[in-house]
């Protein structure tokens, strides 16, 4: 969008959907069943669950707004974060969904299913990398993000360090123990407990397996 146009995309969102669609202004606190819209000409951060607003140089041509959230996303959600890369051009957001993988995160791009993506550089820069965890078409994402959200309830009554865990959870951690060390020869007991079983959890739903 040119610098000097008037970006209507939260008023188009809107039409789509029942949650409030909020332009963000700084200092925003992220809430849940919302929609953030980033106004013009800014850079958006995100720290401690508040998003951040700084000037943007209109004149550079190595704008990455969606690369730069992405990292300070991944730095402040870890494990949590989730980079989604629907269409439009370059590659931005290749580079952020790094970081979100490096940290944990899920990460997420638009595949091609003969009705879009409209533009399809973002997603194609983004899934040619190998860093993207799933690539499916836009209708199917938002089952994938359901998934992924609800492999943390699931895991809410397992402690971080292992205690008090049942017996068949212990048996079952134990053999997917062995399993890896044989495969990789990494030994993966050193983590915590529901660390390592979100991060099989994960695993299981990229690869489409059952639980």
């Amino acid at each position: 969008l040119s610098p000097g146009r008037e970006s209507l995309l939260h008023e188009i969102v809107g039409r789509y959907t029942q949650m409030p669609v909020v332009v963000v202004e700084e200092g925003t606190t992220v809430l849940s069943d919302h929609v953030y819209v980033m106004p013009q000409n800014v850079v958006l951060t995100i720290e401690k669950g508040v998003l951040r607003l700084r000037q943007s140089n209109v004149l550079s041509r190595e704008r990455k707004p969606i690369d730069i959230f992405f990292s300070a996303l991944a730095e402040d959600q870890g494990e949590y974060a989730v980079g989604v890369i629907l269409s439009g051009g370059d590659s931005d957001g290749t580079l952020g969904a790094k970081a979100i993988k490096e940290r944990g995160g899920l990460t997420v791009a638009q595949a091609p299913d003969g009705y879009g993506p409209r533009n399809p550089d973002m997603p194609k820069s983004a899934i040619s990398s190998g860093l993207i965890d799933i690539a499916a078409p836009a209708e199917d994402i938002g089952a994938k993000l359901e998934g992924f959200a609800r492999s943390f309830d699931l895991l809410n009554g397992v402690p971080e360090d292992g205690r008090q865990e049942t017996a068949d959870l212990g048996r079952l951690r134990d053999e997917i123990y062995g399993i890896l060390k044989g495969q990789s020869g990494h030994d993966f007991s050193g983590y915590k407990t529901k660390t390592f079983l979100r991060r099989v959890k994960r695993r299981m739903q990229i690869a489409q397996l059952g639980s």
